[in-house]
C-alpha cells in the first residue's frame, strides 16, 4: 500500500519543520502554494488530509482552501498557525471551521497526536486513500471519498479515532472546537487572575503576559467530561444556519465582561430575543465582524445571504474567472448580470431603468432629455461604439465617453453590494458580444459599491470597534516594506500617497476619520475593500510597540540640518564641497529632500515637528536655488539661441 500523503498548503521554505513532523508521524508530506490546493489534491492520488498554513494564506484564502479540501475532495483539513490571545484571532479561527488545529511552533509529538486523533495512524488512514480517477469525474469521486471517510463505527464527534456513521457527506468536526474550548477556558482563568493583579495598573491587561503561548495538547478525554458534554458544540451544525450578512450595531457589540466566555454562550439558550442559538449567532457575528461575508465555494449557484456580492466578485477576480455571473432576487430591480474575462468586468446588464445606457445617462445628467430619443436611435453593437456616436453628434463631450462607460457598468453591478437576499449563478465560459476593449477592474466596482451602496454605519461595524487600526499587511512582515508598489496589487485610484502612509496600524479608525478633509464613508470603504484583497490588515487596536530608535534618529537629523539652515550654511545643509557644479547641487538637493520626506519620517515625528519640517524643506529649496544661481531654463530664449549660432 502506498504511503498516505498529507498536502501542506503554505510557503515551502517556511514549512520544513511541519513537513518533517508529518513525515516523522509516518506520512508523506508534500508542500504546495496556497492557491495551488486544488491542483495538488488532484495530482496526489493518495492524499488523506490537507494542512492550510494560516500565516501564509490569510483568512479569506484559508477559508476557501478549507472548503476546497472538505467539500470538493472530502479530506479533513487542519489549520496551522501561531496562537495569539486576542479575541479577533479567536474569531478568525472559529469562522474557519476546520477539523483540527496544529500550533506554531511545531512540536513533532503534538502533530502526531493531532493527526492521529483526526485521521488515525498510517494504517488507519488507508481506508480513505483516494483512488486514481479521470479528471472529468471529480464530483463523483469526491462524494465516494467522503462516504469512505465516514464509513467506520464510532461516535461522529470522535472521527479522529473512528469515523462514525453519518448522513452528513462532510467529515465531522470534533477536535477543532474542543481545542478552541480548552484554550478559551484557560484564557478565561488566567484573565481573571490578571484582572486582580492589574487593579492598580492604568495600562490594563497585556494578553502576552498571560502566557497564552500555545494550545494545550489535544486529548480524547477532557479534564471534565461532565462539563464538556454540556458545552461541546459541533460547528458543522452552523454551516447551514448562517443568518443573512446584514450587520447592525447591536449585532457586533461584544460584551467585554464575557469576552472569554464563548463556550458558555455557545451552550446557553437565546437570551436576547433575537432568535437562534447563541452559538449560531456568535459564529455569524465573528465572521461578519471580520469580513462581512463568507468566502464563496466556486459552485454553480449560491445564496447571497451566505455569500454576498462583494465576497463573490472578489473571489472571481482572484480566480481570474471567465464567464457570466447573474444576481437575482424578488422585487425590482430583480436581476443583474455581469460578464468577466480573466477576472475583470467587460460587460453588464440589468432590469432597472438606469441599467439602460441612455436612461442612465439622462438620470445622471450627462445626457440632455431632449437628446434621448435620437440617442436611442443611434444604438451601436457595443456600448463603446454607441458612446462614440453620441460624442460625434455632440451629445457628449469627448473626454466624458470613457468615464461615462465605466460609471454605467459600475452602477449596474455595484447595486448588488447592498443586496441581502437572493441568489447568484455562474455561467462558466459564457461570453458577451459587447465586451469592452479595456476591462474594468473588479476592485474599482467594489470600492464604488461599498462607498455609495452600503450605509456608513454598516461599513464601520464591519471593520470592528472604533479602536481598530488599519495597517498594510507588508508592514507586519519581519522586514517591513514601504514602497507603494510593494503593498500588493491593490492601490486605489485617486488616493494620495500621504493618505495611504497613515494606514500604518498606529492610528485608529476614529483618529483617521477625524482628520481634516476626510470623508468617513470613503475611508471605511477603502479600508474594507483593502482588507478584503489582503493588502490591509485591521488590527483590534493601534500598535504601541513603535520603533523608538527610529524616532530618535529622525529627531537628531532634523535638528542638525535645521541648525545648519538657520546658520546660513548652504553647503553644509546640502552636504556639498566648496565648488559644487549645478549637477552636484541638483543631486544633493534631491537626496536631502528625500531624507525628510513623508515616506521616510516616522509618523509621530511628522505630527510633532510639522512646523520645523516645513521650515527645513523651504531652507533646502532656498539653498539649492542660491548655490545653482537660480533655476536653469530648459528652453533657451531666442536671443540666446541666435548668439550660439
Amino acid at each position: 500500500m502506498p504511503t498516505p500523503i498529507i498536502i501542506i498548503a503554505g510557503h515551502p521554505p517556511r514549512r520544513r519543520a511541519l513537513m518533517a513532523a508529518v513525515q516523522q508521524a509516518g506520512f508523506d508530506a508534500r508542500a504546495c502554494p496556497v492557491d495551488g490546493v486544488r491542483r495538488a489534491l488532484e495530482q496526489a492520488e493518495f492524499a488523506v488530509a490537507l494542512v492550510v498554513c494560516l500565516d501564509d494564506a490569510g483568512r479569506e484564502t484559508a477559508a476557501w482552501a478549507v472548503d476546497e479540501g472538505r467539500v470538493q475532495f472530502g479530506v479533513p483539513v487542519f489549520i496551522h498557525a501561531a496562537v495569539r490571545g486576542d479575541q479577533a484571532h479567536m474569531a478568525d479561527l472559529i469562522a474557519l471551521d476546520a477539523d483540527a488545529f496544529i500550533e506554531e511552533p511545531i512540536d513533532a509529538s503534538a502533530v502526531a497526536n493531532t493527526l492521529g486523533e483526526v485521521i488515525g495512524g498510517v494504517d488507519d488512514s488507508a481506508a480513505v486513500l483516494r483512488r486514481p480517477r479521470p479528471d472529468s469525474d471529480k464530483t463523483r469521486v469526491a462524494s465516494q471519498r467522503a462516504a469512505e471517510a465516514t464509513s467506520s463505527e464510532g461516535d461522529p464527534a470522535e472521527r479522529g479515532r473512528r469515523a462514525g456513521e453519518t448522513t452528513d457527506p462532510l467529515p465531522a468536526r470534533g477536535p477543532w472546537h474542543r481545542t478552541l474550548d480548552r484554550l478559551e477556558a484557560r484564557m478565561h482563568r488566567e484573565h481573571e487572575d490578571a484582572v486582580v493583579r492589574a487593579d492598580e495598573s492604568a495600562d490594563g491587561i497585556d494578553l502576552s503576559s498571560l502566557g497564552v503561548d500555545g494550545i494545550p495538547p489535544v486529548d480524547s478525554q477532557l479534564e471534565d467530561e461532565a462539563a464538556a458534554s454540556g458545552v461541546r458544540l459541533r460547528l458543522s451544525s452552523l454551516a447551514d444556519q448562517r443568518a443573512p450578512a446584514e450587520v447592525t450595531a447591536a449585532a457586533v457589540t461584544v460584551d467585554a465582561t464575557h469576552v472569554f466566555d464563548a463556550t458558555e454562550r455557545l451552550a446557553s439558550g437565546s437570551a436576547d430575543g433575537t432568535g437562534g442559538s447563541p452559538g449560531t449567532r456568535d459564529a455569524k457575528v465573528f465572521a461578519q465582524h471580520l469580513a462581512g461575508g463568507q468566502p464563496p465555494t466556486m459552485t454553480e449557484t449560491g445564496d447571497i445571504a451566505r455569500t454576498d456580492a462583494v465576497s463573490l466578485l472578489w473571489r472571481l477576480a482572484v480566480e481570474r474567472y471567465t464567464g457570466s455571473v447573474t444576481f437575482s432576487r424578488d422585487g425590482a430591480p430583480g436581476e443583474k448580470r455581469a460578464w468577466l474575462v480573466d477576472g475583470a468586468l467587460v460587460h453588464a446588464e440589468g432590469d432597472a431603468p438606469s441599467d439602460r445606457l441612455v436612461e442612465g445617462l439622462v438620470i445622471r445628467g450627462r445626457l440632455a432629455g431632449a437628446h434621448a430619443r435620437h440617442a436611442r436611435a443611434l444604438r451601436r453593437p457595443t456600448l463603446e461604439a454607441w458612446l462614440c456616436s453620441l460624442v460625434e453628434v455632440g451629445y457628449l463631450k469627448s473626454r466624458e465617453a470613457e468615464p461615462a462607460l465605466a460609471e454605467h457598468l459600475c452602477r449596474v453591478v455595484d447595486a448588488t453590494v447592498a443586496w441581502r437576499h437572493g441568489e447568484w449563478a455562474l455561467g462558466h465560459g459564457e461570453r458577451s458580444e459587447e465586451e469592452l476593449d479595456r476591462p474594468l477592474p473588479v476592485v474599482h466596482v467594489l470600492l464604488e459599491g461599498c462607498r455609495w451602496r452600503l450605509p456608513v454605519a454598516v461599513l464601520r461595524e464591519r471593520l470592528g470597534p472604533e479602536t481598530a487600526a488599519p495597517c498594510w499587511a507588508a508592514a507586519l512582515e519581519p522586514f517591513p516594506r514601504r514602497a507603494p508598489a510593494e503593498r500588493g496589487a491593490w492601490h486605489p485610484h485617486g488616493v494620495e500617497e500621504t493618505e495611504l502612509m497613515r494606514w500604518d496600524g498606529r492610528r485608529s479608525l476614529r483618529e483617521l476619520a477625524a482628520g481634516s478633509g476626510v470623508d468617513p464613508r470613503r475611508l471605511f470603504a477603502l479600508v474594507y475593500v483593502g482588507r478584503l484583497t489582503g493588502a490591509l490588515v485591521v488590527l483590534p487596536e493601534p500598535r504601541r510597540g513603535f520603533d523608538e530608535g527610529a524616532i530618535d534618529l529622525d529627531l537628531l537629523r532634523i535638528r542638525e540640518r535645521l541648525a545648519l539652515a538657520r546658520a546660513g550654511d548652504h553647503r553644509g545643509l546640502l552636504g556639498l564641497s566648496e565648488e559644487p557644479t549645478p549637477e552636484d547641487v541638483a543631486r544633493a538637493h534631491a537626496a536631502t529632500r528625500a531624507l525628510i520626506s513623508d515616506a521616510e519620517l516616522e509618523p509621530s515625528v511628522r505630527d510633532r515637528l510639522n512646523p520645523e519640517i516645513t521650515e527645513l524643506r523651504a531652507a533646502i529649496d532656498a539653498a539649492a536655488h542660491e548655490l545653482s544661481g537660480g533655476p536653469a531654463s530648459l528652453w533657451p530664449s531666442p536671443s540666446t539661441s541666435r548668439s550660439c549660432e
